[in-house]
């Protein structure tokens, strides 16, 4: 730090002096001055860079933390709203059966009202159920688009990173300077050295993001798991996937590392050294190359409009909500949408016949990418898959079964239907009956008596006794007729309330008789239905695949660019270690960069075997963690590395005269 601070001391000097340079200065001299200026203005850059980069890293940590607490609030209202509704549906379940054996007037009121009561609670559960899920796609969309914003930021930090460098080890003006050869051969092995020192600098800022993007990356992934975005095979498949590439990278560079462990003597030292130049000027190059391709994937568009559309029609296949969902839609009287489940009332004595699920989910869509002896995978998009268990019985002896409930439900049908039209006579047609209203402390009630005497019915009884109540001057009589009016009028709200009773039992009994009867359908034609799901689920897979293709075709186009860039970074490693050892011999600094990968190459295929074993969301949560943790080792390594790179090459910045 002091060299450096004494560095820039000299700088400021030389220029506040600069009006009172002699008139005489030659050009070249002005040059060199402001070349080597130049360069420490370039190694400012590259330390801003670098800086900048482990700030949009560390802003990225903070912002997952919170999409962390927003996924969790979400996915613990979700968990909760299912549990509470399986509650509720069992309660509802032992409801309907508890109201098929009540007699008593006031018990099935009862009942009623606790189901009414149950349904209500079940639609608002249904309305945060998803509502939570909306909060949990919108978290994910969230931490998709950060990821994609801060990698961009990134690899513009690293081009200016890269851009700095060339500026850093530009000796041009220099080398036009130099007075003699021998100033000039001085200058040049100057520039080689600086050269390398620099790369080994950029090489380690390099893999310093890269570490800690697949460490963000990791604890994104431990989000989506714990908030059960992703399922733990998704997790899995992803974790295996991003190792195994890895490890093929290592293995090249192994590989590549072994085929410079033979330099030794002074004329192979010096080939290598020319071979630096020739690769350092390629690496420019393909740096760039592969910048402009990454930045173009990470802008490459996804249209999800065809995919989603498809999806939808999937979603809401009779066939699939049957069997994923145990749920049968039918219409009711208005057009609408009724959901009947098969574990419910009366649907659940038809239980035994239910096909299952043998094998449903979303797994990641696996692509590869192959240029010469590399090949890497990624995971663009999904495909649903489906698959169920054939139909165990006999179609005619669900018949039977469906054909008994059918009945069933029927004759209670008609028993409502009847004595709906019996309290539509009493309540405004030719009545039949008279009410004694009882008031007891958990509520009112009525009870109703047949009767050959009745001459009105309970809305002209109530506007009878409204009129004779208005009428009547007698204050005695007025008090009686408001008394029979008030008795009347509740007479008339209850009749109106256990007609409307009537009519839902009426309705629910038709509907529940449509849903029994789509049972049988589903189930008699299976092989159909289950044949028209399948191409519903085809056409969504295909339209998943369609709209990842611009995205994985600059995916290959990048991987392509970023192998041909890191074979040449591979070849410069090796070159960098035999001709600067830092007090190792170049066959030991090689070898210990070797011994390095093979260690890592170890690490990542225990991770794998470990992660082979998961086979729950909770596994998965433990070996993710487990990998962060090893993660967070690599990273600060790489942070060590930095620092090593960037001293050995501040110590070798050229200083003022």
């Amino acid at each position: 730090m002091k060299k450096k601070l004494m560095m820039v001391a000299v700088l400021l000097g030389v220029l506040s002096l600069g009006a009172c340079v002699d008139d005489n200065e030659t050009q070249s001299v002005t040059d060199v001055r402001n070349a080597k200026a130049e360069q420490l203005q370039a190694r400012a850059d590259m330390n801003n860079a670098e800086a900048e980069a482990q700030k949009i890293q560390a802003d990225a940590e903070a912002a997952l933390i919170t999409a962390k607490a927003d996924a969790q609030k979400a996915a613990a209202a979700k968990v909760n709203a299912e549990a509470e509704t399986i509650k509720k549906r069992t309660e509802l379940v032992e409801l309907q059966k508890e109201a098929a054996g009540l007699e008593n007037d006031a018990a099935k009121i009862e009942n009623q009202r606790k189901q009414v009561e149950l349904e209500t609670a079940l639609a608002n559960l249904e309305v945060t159920k998803k509502q939570a899920e909306k909060d949990l796609a919108e978290v994910a969309a969230r931490m998709e688009l950060m990821a994609q914003n801060n990698q961009i930021e990134l690899l513009k930090l690293q081009k200016r990173l890269a851009n700095a460098q060339k500026a850093l080890v530009d000796y041009n003006k220099q080398l036009a300077a130099a007075a003699t050869q021998a100033e000039k051969d001085k200058l040049e092995a100057e520039q080689r050295k600086l050269k390398r020192l620099s790369n080994k600098y950029f090489a380690a800022v390099q893999t310093l993001i890269e570490a800690q993007n697949t460490l963000a990356d990791n604890k994104a992934t431990l989000v989506e798991l714990e908030s059960g975005l992703i399922s733990d095979q998704a997790a899995k498949e992803k974790a295996i996937a991003e190792n195994n590439n890895t490890i093929a990278m290592f293995q090249m560079r192994i590989a590549k590392y072994k085929e410079y462990t033979n330099y030794k003597t002074d004329e192979e030292i010096l080939t290598l050294t020319n071979k630096e130049e020739e690769l350092s000027k390629q690496q420019d190059l393909l740096f760039d190359g592969y910048l402009d391709l990454a930045l173009a994937l990470n802008n490459a568009e996804v249209d999800f409009k065809a995919k989603d559309e498809a999806q939808q029609a999937v979603y809401e296949d009779a066939f699939y909500r049957w069997i994923g969902y145990r749920e049968i839609t039918v219409k009711n009287k208005e057009g609408e949408d009724v959901p009947y489940y098969t574990y419910n009332y009366p649907l659940n004595q038809l239980s035994n016949y239910m096909p299952s699920v043998s094998w449903f989910g979303v797994y990641g869509k696996k692509y590869i990418c192959e240029s010469g002896e590399h090949k890497g995978t990624a995971y663009y998009g999904d495909s649903l898959v489906c698959k169920f268990d054939k139909p165990t019985e006999d179609v005619r002896r669900v018949e039977l079964a469906v054909n008994e409930l059918v009945s069933q439900n029927n004759e209670w049908k008609k028993n409502s239907a009847e004595e709906l039209k019996k309290y539509q006579a009493d309540y405004n047609g030719k009545a039949t009956a008279y009410y004694l209203l009882h008031n007891e402390s958990w509520g009112s009630w009525i009870e109703r008596v047949e009767s050959t005497i009745i001459t009105r019915n309970a809305v002209d009884s109530t506007a009878y006794l409204k009129n004779a109540y208005e009428k009547e001057a007698d204050a005695v009589k007025k008090a009686t007729y408001k008394s029979q009016y008030e008795n009347a009028l509740a007479v008339e709200l209850k009749i109106k309330e256990e007609m409307g009773y009537r009519e839902a039992n009426v309705d629910d009994y038709t509907n529940t008789i449509a849903a029994l009867n789509a049972f049988y359908d589903l189930y008699a034609k299976y092989d159909t239905y289950e044949a028209a799901l399948q191409a519903k689920i085809t056409a969504r897979n295909d339209e998943d695949v369609k709209a990842y293709a611009g995205k994985v075709t600059a995916w290959k186009a990048e991987r392509t660019a970023y192998w041909a860039y890191s074979d040449v970074q591979t070849e410069l490693d090796a070159i960098g270690a035999i001709l600067n050892g830092n007090g190792l011999t170049g066959a030991e600094a090689l070898a210990s960069t070797i011994s390095n990968c093979e260690g890592e190459i170890a690490r990542l295929q225990k991770e794998n075997e470990d992660f082979s074993f998961v086979q729950t969301a909770e596994d998965a949560i433990k070996q993710q963690n487990l990998r962060i943790d090893a993660q967070t080792v690599v990273v600060k390594a790489k942070e060590i590395a930095v620092t090593d790179a960037k001293a050995d090459l501040d110590a070798l910045m050229p200083a003022e005269e």
